[in-house]
């Protein structure tokens, strides 16, 4: 196969995950004025170059002291700095993007647009199981994440990848699916490569 036939396969089986329209640049999303937050901003970037620290950041204030435009702002700088992986904002109004089923499909589907050798090996795992929008979570989470990243020379273990997570709390309904998504997220966050 040529390199543009395979990156057409790789895109079609890309397709299969499904993912929701969770694109962060649309609409434009506000990040933080210039010189505030620098203390908070900081502090989130010393966490994720931490590889000792705890998988998971828990970000949380009340409605309206700026968390979104926080992790807008966070998303943006590990965009540029070439350590983003994805960033998933929900919305409950907007059915599709608070849908907790479609979380990580959204993440790996993200995730494959950092490296080629990345997409492939995701790519190469959905033609192995073409039902990925019908696995359990956990499942979902180990098959393409753990599993497809621990893959040898799949990601840059010298890069760190970070997930933005933004307004979980509209995510799914309060009790058994939230709570599902977030036992799950902190249980097998753990699994990731130390990078991420």
């Amino acid at each position: 196969m040529k390199p543009l036939q395979i990156a057409a396969v790789i895109s079609r089986n890309l397709c299969k995950l499904q993912p929701t329209g969770t694109d962060a640049s649309k609409p434009k999303r506000v990040e933080c004025l210039p010189g505030t937050q620098t203390n908070l901003i900081s502090a989130i970037t010393e966490w994720v170059d931490d590889r000792n620290a705890h998988k998971v950041l828990w970000i949380h204030g009340l409605v309206g002291t700026g968390k979104s435009t926080l992790l807008t702002s966070v998303a943006s700088i590990f965009h540029d700095k070439g350590s983003w992986g994805a960033f998933i904002f929900f919305d409950r109004y907007v059915v599709e993007k608070s849908d907790p089923s479609t979380v990580i499909r959204t993440l790996v589907h993200q995730l494959s647009h950092l490296q080629p050798q990345t997409a492939f090996v995701i790519a190469v795992s959905l033609n192995r199981v073409p039902s990925a929008s019908f696995l359990l979570l956990e499942l979902q989470f180990q098959h393409f994440l753990v599993d497809a990243l621990s893959t040898e020379g799949v990601a840059d273990r010298n890069s760190t990848i970070i997930f933005v997570l933004d307004a979980l709390n509209k995510c799914g309904t309060p009790g058994v699916e939230r709570d599902h998504l977030l036992n799950m997220l902190a249980e097998y966050s753990a699994l990731l490569p130390t990078n991420f």
